[in-house]
Protein backbone atom coordinates (compact mmCIF):
# COMPACT_ATOMS: atom_id res chain seq x y z
CA UNK A 1 0.00 0.00 0.00
CA UNK A 2 3.09 2.60 0.68
CA UNK A 3 4.37 1.80 -2.69
CA UNK A 4 0.68 2.73 -4.39
CA UNK A 5 0.83 5.83 -2.14
CA UNK A 6 4.47 6.67 -3.45
CA UNK A 7 4.03 6.07 -7.06
CA UNK A 8 1.31 8.30 -6.74
CA UNK A 9 3.19 11.17 -5.23
CA UNK A 10 5.60 10.63 -7.50
CA UNK A 11 3.37 10.78 -10.43
CA UNK A 12 2.05 14.22 -8.68
CA UNK A 13 5.35 15.55 -8.66
CA UNK A 14 6.68 15.38 -11.95
CA UNK A 15 3.17 15.81 -13.87
CA UNK A 16 3.30 19.39 -11.94
CA UNK A 17 7.36 19.86 -12.90
CA UNK A 18 6.41 18.81 -16.57
CA UNK A 19 3.22 20.65 -17.79
CA UNK A 20 3.86 23.67 -15.14
CA UNK A 21 0.74 23.01 -12.81
CA UNK A 22 0.93 23.40 -8.80
CA UNK A 23 -1.69 22.36 -6.99
CA UNK A 24 -3.24 24.89 -4.16
CA UNK A 25 -6.04 25.73 -2.06
CA UNK A 26 -7.88 28.18 -0.62
CA UNK A 27 -9.63 29.63 3.08
CA UNK A 28 -12.45 32.22 3.31
CA UNK A 29 -13.95 33.92 6.61
CA UNK A 30 -16.78 35.79 5.59
CA UNK A 31 -17.72 38.64 8.20
CA UNK A 32 -21.59 39.40 8.43
CA UNK A 33 -22.38 43.05 8.16
CA UNK A 34 -25.19 45.54 9.03
CA UNK A 35 -28.39 44.18 9.44
CA UNK A 36 -27.83 40.93 8.87
CA UNK A 37 -25.13 40.99 11.87
CA UNK A 38 -27.53 41.64 14.03
CA UNK A 39 -29.22 38.45 13.43
CA UNK A 40 -26.54 36.05 13.34
CA UNK A 41 -23.99 35.56 15.54
CA UNK A 42 -21.27 33.16 13.53
CA UNK A 43 -18.61 33.70 10.74
CA UNK A 44 -18.96 32.07 7.44
CA UNK A 45 -16.20 30.20 6.22
CA UNK A 46 -15.44 28.06 3.54
CA UNK A 47 -12.60 25.95 1.66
Amino acid sequence: MKKVVLLFLLSLMITSITKGQTIGGSFMLGFPQGEFKENVDRLGYGF
